[in-house]
């Protein structure tokens, strides 16, 4: 699938897309599932903690996933860090919208992200941001292998096994192997040499 977006070279992004029509979707309630019990309305309900499942960015945004249930059109912070952890920037106000997606901006040298109730509490650990934003993906059908075990010669089922995949379409091979022989690693090593797989 080709992505005509081109990604600026400032990531920095200013805005949510269709940020109106998410206030009004909101709003309407458009997604809530309405599981109010007694005891919530006596007590207002325990806070849930936020549970990030991926980070996604993409051209327009951040799109963080959350496992944590009734969040739905809470308010939350994103929160940036770089690669080596450490927080940049300010926390990015948004909301629960649909049931478990938060759109956050994009940032700078923005390696892993988190979300908290407030801006200033406690976060999380951060996720990982997985890129979103190039037009083609690098590929399209991969095969892990099943871990490799033992002295005896492989090479062949190796050969066999990838060659056979390579007809059907797959452009990359993932293999884990311990103790394999020099003859089968020198096969393995050619293949990791073409980009083909990784070891």
């Amino acid at each position: 699938m080709k992505n005509d977006v081109t990604v600026p070279p400032d990531k920095n992004t200013n805005y949510i897309p269709h940020q109106e029509w998410y206030n009004t979707m909101i709003t309407a309630g458009v997604g809530k599932k309405n599981k109010t019990t007694v005891i919530q309305l006596l007590k207002g309900g325990p806070k849930m903690n936020i549970t990030i499942l991926a980070a996604y960015e993409y051209p327009e945004q951040v799109n963080v996933l959350i496992t944590s249930r009734d969040k739905f059109g809470d308010v939350v912070y994103c929160r940036y860090f770089d690669k080596f952890k450490k927080e940049i920037g300010v926390p990015f106000k948004s909301v629960v919208f649909p049931e478990y997606n938060v759109h956050c901006l994009r940032r700078n040298d923005a390696a892993y992200v988190s979300l908290t109730d407030d801006p200033d509490e406690d976060f999380e650990y951060p996720v990982p941001i997985i890129d979103r934003t190039q037009p083609e993906i690098a590929h399209f059908f991969s095969v892990c292998v099943a871990p490799i075990y033992g002295n005896e010669s492989k090479w062949l089922m190796l050969a066999e096994l990838i060659e056979h995949y390579k007809l059907q379409g797959a452009s990359h091979f993932y293999v884990y192997s311990k103790y394999i022989d020099e003859y089968s690693r020198i096969l393995l090593d050619d293949y990791v040499r073409t980009g083909e797989a990784e070891v």
